[in-house]
C-alpha cells in the first residue's frame, strides 16, 4: 500500500513538474522609441512612449505551441518558462489602461435627459462625473448640448510588463540574439520580470 502511495506521488510530482508557458517578447524597440524627436508635437511625443519596447511582453502562449515561426522579422524573442501554468501566465500580457477625467461636450436626447431612469443609464454609461451642464438645446432635433468631466479609459503603455532582456545572464542574451529562443526556470526568469505599473520586479 506504502509503495502504491509512493508510486502515486511520484507520479503526479512527474505530472505536474512539466508544465511551462512561452512568453513572445519584443525584440527590439518601436522605431518611436529611438527616434529624433526635434520638432515632435506633445501629443507624438506621449504617443511615441506607449510603444513597445525591447522585453516588452506581446502575448503568452501554452507550452510547445511554438508559434515564433509566425513571426517571420526577427522583431521577436520567444522565452520558454519552465514551472509556469499558461493560464497563470496570462496576466503576463495585459495591457496597462487608466481612467482619467476629461471635459467633453456632446449631444443627449431631450427625451433621455428630461427622463430620470434614462437620464441615470445615459450617466453610468457615459461614466460623467457629477452632472453635466446644459449649454445649448436643438428643440427641432430634439437635443441637448451637454459639457461635463467624464472619465475615459485611455491606454497608458501596450503591455504592463516587460523582460529586462540586456539583463539576462550573458550566455542565456547570446543564446537568444542567436536562436530567437530560450528555455529558462520560471524561478530563474521571474526577477527580470518588470512590472511597469509598480515600477517593481517580480518576487
Amino acid at each position: 500500500m506504502i509503495k502504491k502511495l509512493l508510486l502515486l506521488l511520484l507520479f503526479l510530482g512527474i505530472a505536474t513538474s512539466g508544465f511551462a508557458a512561452e512568453f513572445l517578447i519584443r525584440a527590439r524597440n518601436n522605431w518611436m522609441i529611438d527616434a529624433d524627436k526635434t520638432g515632435w508635437t506633445v501629443d507624438k511625443i506621449a504617443n511615441a512612449e506607449m510603444q513597445y519596447k525591447i522585453g516588452d511582453v506581446v502575448a503568452i502562449h501554452p507550452d510547445q505551441e511554438k508559434l515564433l515561426d509566425a513571426y517571420t522579422e526577427p522583431a521577436f524573442y520567444l522565452i520558454h518558462a519552465e514551472g509556469l501554468k499558461y493560464e497563470d501566465a496570462l496576466k503576463y500580457q495585459e495591457q496597462w489602461n487608466e481612467e482619467v477625467e476629461k471635459e467633453t461636450t456632446c449631444n443627449i436626447s431631450i427625451a433621455k435627459w428630461d427622463d430620470p431612469i434614462e437620464k441615470e443609464k445615459m450617466l453610468s454609461k457615459l461614466k460623467f462625473v457629477g452632472i453635466p451642464s446644459i449649454v445649448s438645446a436643438d428643440t427641432a432635433k430634439g437635443l441637448y448640448q451637454v459639457t461635463g468631466t467624464q472619465l475615459v479609459t485611455q491606454m497608458k503603455q501596450k503591455r504592463k510588463f516587460n523582460i529586462r532582456v540586456l539583463d539576462l545572464p550573458k550566455d542565456t542574451l547570446d543564446k537568444l540574439k542567436e536562436k530567437r529562443v530560450v528555455s529558462m526556470k520560471w524561478e530563474d526568469l521571474k526577477p527580470y520580470l518588470f512590472n511597469k505599473v509598480t515600477s517593481t520586479n517580480e518576487k
